[in-house]
């Protein structure tokens, strides 16, 4: 066997990037299967959940930063039991975070969270060209420990079928994170673990896969209106029965503040990926982005640049040059009102032998606080994606066009529980049939976090 191979995003500004997030980047496949369309959340252990709890809406959202910001070379589609992470998601009310302690010993605390979910699908893939109706039971318990620097989560996912020719499976979820500072620096430490077992756009069957992202990231306070970012990361990646890989990347940044509510900056970065089946691989990217704020309720990101990759056990195969772009743009007009756009084009590496994908996605989304207890969303997208033999870079071997549009309700119940409804429609129109679906699916959840 050859060596592997990955897919992650070789990050910058990572300061601002949580290991839940980088497990969620690692997973270069996208989910086909029972992708509920309640908003993507992520326990601090980086396993997906159904949906996460149903907050208020923030006066001043923060939209999900782009993965290309980042100098991304892979980005997550559709996580498993979660909407598209192109999919805008109502961001978390400020001050979300609890109070309430369910158990403190010492400088430690513990909070225990669970979460089923009930999902009932049309059209999903159980192998290429095999589309059926499929519901599943998803059991996530699981542990957050924190202290002042520190965060622990483990979040086991039992599913159970009920109906489609899937098997059951037990997916885990870690993360170890460790935030500190020293003078005019920030620094983060993390490591995670992600397995999981899904059937996926990308393959067209029930795939196990497993990740180990590691990250380390420093920012540094120049002065008044300089900083500089810097990280390193490592992605090893699984796939059983399909090329796998390691990722070793950096991305560094330097920003400038113009003024109160506009900031430059500029960033160059770059990465080696070794793959089991296939060429290796390195890259390199330059982007520069902007983040402008002009009113309390407005916040706009955006980025761009290109990456230049080469394929290196491969002759006569020219580099493949791409743009990238990263757009994040939040408008909140009212107290509990937010509206969303965000958009993302990046190349990653295949876990299908000698390809890599390049994805270009925009979704927009409304969050909506109705009666006072209530949380609406509705969102919908687009994305499409190529995939590339690394023997041959002219042209795309199968491309596909996924549509989407998820309508979700959710409440808080019993101070600390959740309880929501969703529905998703996705259509994967791909150039290879057997890759194709229409899919309708429905989703209750049930939670409760300490």
């Amino acid at each position: 066997m050859k060596k592997a191979r990955s897919p992650i995003q070789s990050a910058g500004a990572l300061t601002v990037i949580t290991l839940s997030s980088l497990v969620c980047s690692s997973r270069a496949q996208e989910t086909n299967s029972l992708a509920s369309p309640f908003p993507s959340q992520l326990h601090p252990g980086g396993l997906e959940t159904a949906v996460g709890e149903p907050a208020p809406i923030p006066v001043n959202p923060l939209v999900t930063t782009p993965a290309s910001r980042y100098a991304a070379s892979s980005e997550s589609a559709t996580p498993v039991l979660g909407a598209p992470p192109f999919a805008v998601a109502a961001a978390p009310a400020e001050g979300q975070a609890a109070t309430e302690t369910a158990l403190r010993l010492g400088p430690l605390t513990f909070r225990p969270h669970a979460d089923y979910a009930f999902t009932y699908g049309t059209g999903i893939n159980s192998s290429p060209g095999n589309q059926g109706p499929a519901a599943l039971h998803s059991i996530s318990p699981g542990l957050l420990i924190q202290s002042k620097h520190l965060s622990l989560d483990y979040t086991p996912n039992l599913v159970y079928y009920t109906k489609g020719n899937f098997e059951n499976t037990v997916n885990h979820g870690a993360n170890l994170l460790a935030v500190f500072g020293y003078n005019d620096w920030q620094f983060q430490i993390s490591q995670g673990y992600s397995k999981s077992s899904s059937p996926l756009i990308e393959t067209g069957t029930q795939t196990p896969t497993e990740s180990f992202p590691t990250l380390l990231s420093a920012h540094y306070h120049y002065s008044e209106k300089t900083s500089f970012d810097f990280s390193l990361t490592q992605l090893v990646e699984n796939a059983e029965e399909f090329s796998s890989y390691i990722q070793w990347s950096t991305m560094n940044w330097v920003d400038y503040l113009v003024s109160a509510r506009t900031k430059l900056g500029v960033g160059v970065g770059g990465g080696y990926v070794n793959v089991s089946q296939g060429s290796d691989m390195s890259y390199e990217q330059i982007q520069g982005r902007i983040g402008w704020y002009p009113t309390p309720r407005t916040r706009v990101d955006l980025n761009g640049g290109v990456e230049i990759r080469q394929f290196l056990d491969v002759a006569d195969v020219s580099d493949l040059v791409t743009p990238l772009y990263g757009i994040a743009i939040s408008y909140s007009p009212f107290e509990y009102t937010v509206l969303s756009i965000q958009g993302n084009r990046s190349v990653s590496t295949s876990i299908l032998q000698d390809q890599v994908t390049d994805s270009a996605s925009i979704a927009g989304s409304l969050n909506q606080r109705l009666l006072g207890k209530l949380n609406l969303s509705v969102s919908g997208g687009f994305r499409k994606t190529d995939y590339i033999s690394t023997r041959v870079t002219t042209a795309p071997s199968r491309t596909d066009d996924y549509p989407f549009v998820t309508v979700s309700l959710g409440a808080k119940v019993f101070k600390k529980g959740n309880l929501a409804v969703a529905y998703l429609h996705a259509v994967n129109d791909s150039t290879l049939s057997e890759f194709a679906y229409d899919s309708d699916q429905y989703t209750i959840q049930l939670g409760y976090h300490f």
